[in-house]
């Protein structure tokens, strides 16, 4: 496939984890959640270069004999409570050499499950749309969606959308897409922007429910690990 656009890629690693110690580099199959990411991203042709942003020094080594260019982050934005939006303006500010054909794959290490043909194919989706963005998503029952309550300080519940909705027929609902986590594509035309996916052009690239998991316990590991070993995967 030829792509009009250049396509850059950010994975996020950072060393801390409540949940699992070094989790990025826990391993599946023989491979770390991080090379597995790399790997996706090395079979892709049209992927031009691959940053792999890390506070930890071991995790940047080990990237870096992958091949891979690495980013040193500041610990201040290395925490529990740092966003990806506070990564990638990190990366932005370190490189001037995008313009404006550049787009940004930004990968997430905790889904181990998408390969790189769910990558190659979101490029496809972007490419023919001529899409600003583009996040990986999978379908919601659209009654858990619009049909949910909240409830305030005087434990009374209110529907969330309102009336009219909580009390229409499901076939009158709205679709309802999730984002899964696995990753998003973005271009890459204003540095200053606080946020990084433009969602007056966003598009989203549907994958099945099960073919994300999101690894945020221990439970989630070892479920990772049981579906690798009873499926064939290849580069994911």
């Amino acid at each position: 496939m030829k792509t009009k656009n250049i396509y850059y890629a950010l994975i996020p690693a950072r060393s801390g984890s409540k949940s699992i110690k070094m989790k990025n580099l826990q391993k599946i199959n023989g491979r770390s959640l991080l090379d597995i990411a790399i790997d996706n991203l090395k079979s892709i042709n049209y992927v031009n270069e691959i940053y792999v942003s890390s506070d930890s020094k071991k995790i940047l080594k080990i990237a870096e004999k992958k091949n891979v260019k690495t980013i040193l982050r500041p610990k201040k934005i290395s925490g529990d409570t740092s966003t990806a939006n506070q990564v990638i303006k990190h990366f932005l500010s370190k490189f001037k050499f995008f313009n404006k054909n550049s787009y940004l794959i930004y990968l997430q290490v905790t889904s181990p499950l998408k390969n790189h043909k769910h990558i190659s194919k979101a490029i496809q989706k972007i490419e023919k749309l001529k899409a600003d963005s583009l996040i990986s998503c999978y379908e919601k029952d659209s009654e858990k969606v619009y049909k949910t309550f909240s409830i305030n300080k005087k434990n009374r519940i209110y529907p969330l959308f309102g009336k009219k909705i909580a009390t229409s027929n499901r076939q009158k609902l709205p679709r309802s897409l999730m984002p899964n986590g696995a990753f998003y594509i973005t271009k890459i035309k204003n540095r200053t922007n606080p946020y990084p996916i433009n969602f007056k052009d966003c598009c989203p690239y549907l994958m099945n429910k099960n073919e994300v998991i999101d690894i945020n316990s221990k439970k989630d590991l070892n479920l990772a690990r049981k579906t690798f070993k009873n499926k064939s995967f290849i580069n994911a």
